[in-house]
């Protein structure tokens, strides 16, 4: 674990493009306005980064005090534990900062050679299909029939039927391609597209490594925020800062910090919120406790959370919370 402080440009930056290195890209620079706007203005904060590398890489706001840093280090140790632990993470390339810096060097590369706008536009379509990949592969795809591409041979007395008939024969015979639906756009592309130049190809695969390497934390962002954040407030209970009245300077600060952390926005409600109310209640109801031990125990346990204008009910499945070591 390697942890490094980076003033605000740098920290929403790396927020901005997703990883430290990585390809340039005009809508990468549309997210950085953005979010570095809302920090500006005090309507969000980003406390510190995480990469999901060997070893993890956490990246610190230098405008964290340090008791903020304290709670930011249980956080992104919580992070850390959930990437190595989690199964939706088992194939994710732990190298992925050296491959994309390899990448952003030969499309840079490729800017020169063939005219920044040419990259671009491809880049442009390449993006807008970078979510139709298929992270499963090939697991839960039936096995191909052995005649799926044989068709029909006619036989020499076709012609002795209607005309109808044969116009039935003729559409039967037509291939259908691909045999199945193809989930997987990019690499469908890559393989089958016969337009395509070699440097096209290539960033068709930069794009999709780079999104696979994405969709675990992507499919997974309530599980692992709440996780973290979970992990946190454990490490609150251990210290014992529960009683803000008479307390330190200190406790007060972490307790403030934290209770932010959990709060809502008026438009929706927050994933640290969420489930770290969740785990908490599965925690306190000791039904870790009981799978742990072999009792027989519920697959799934429904959880109500409150807030102040709406009420969840969440359904919890007890062996996805035991995958995923929580």
């Amino acid at each position: 674990m390697r942890f490094e402080i980076c003033p605000a440009d740098i920290i929403y930056t790396f927020g901005a493009y997703g990883m430290p290195t990585r390809f340039s890209h005009w809508s990468f620079g549309k997210a950085f306005h953005r979010m570095k706007t809302q920090y500006d203005y005090n309507l969000s904060r980003i406390y510190e980064l995480v990469i999901n590398s060997d070893p993890c890489y956490a990246f610190l706001l230098d405008g964290n005090s340090l008791i903020q840093n304290k709670l930011v280090v249980a956080h992104v140790f919580g992070h850390c534990d959930f990437f190595k632990n989690n199964l939706t993470f088992r194939n994710t390339s732990r190298q992925m900062m050296d491959s994309m810096t390899a990448a952003a060097g030969r499309i840079m590369e490729y800017e020169y050679i063939y005219g920044k706008g040419q990259v671009e536009i491809f880049l442009d379509a390449a993006l807008a299909l970078q979510e139709h990949v298929d992270p499963t592969g090939e697991l839960g795809r039936p096995k191909e029939e052995k005649n799926l591409w044989e068709v029909k041979k006619a036989s020499p007395y076709d012609d002795l039927w209607s005309l109808d008939e044969v116009a039935k024969i003729e559409e039967k015979s037509v291939k259908k391609y691909p045999p199945r639906p193809e989930k997987d756009m990019l690499k469908f592309f890559m393989e089958h597209a016969r337009e395509l130049e070699d440097w096209q190809r290539d960033i068709l695969s930069v794009v999709r490594d780079e999104m696979l390497y994405f969709w675990p934390q992507i499919e997974t962002k309530i599980m692992n925020e709440g996780w973290a954040t979970y992990r946190k407030g454990a490490y609150i209970n251990k210290k014992r800062i529960t009683n803000v009245a008479g307390g330190s300077f200190q406790s007060l600060s972490i307790l403030t910090t934290f209770d932010i952390i959990l709060s809502n926005s008026t438009s929706s409600i927050s994933p640290n919120f969420l489930l770290t109310n969740v785990l908490f209640k599965v925690n306190k109801r000791d039904v870790l406790a009981t799978v742990d031990l072999g009792r027989p125990a519920p697959n799934k346990l429904s959880i109500e959370i409150s807030t102040d204008k709406s009420v969840f009910l969440v359904e919890v499945s007890i062996m996805q919370i035991n995958s995923s070591r929580c």
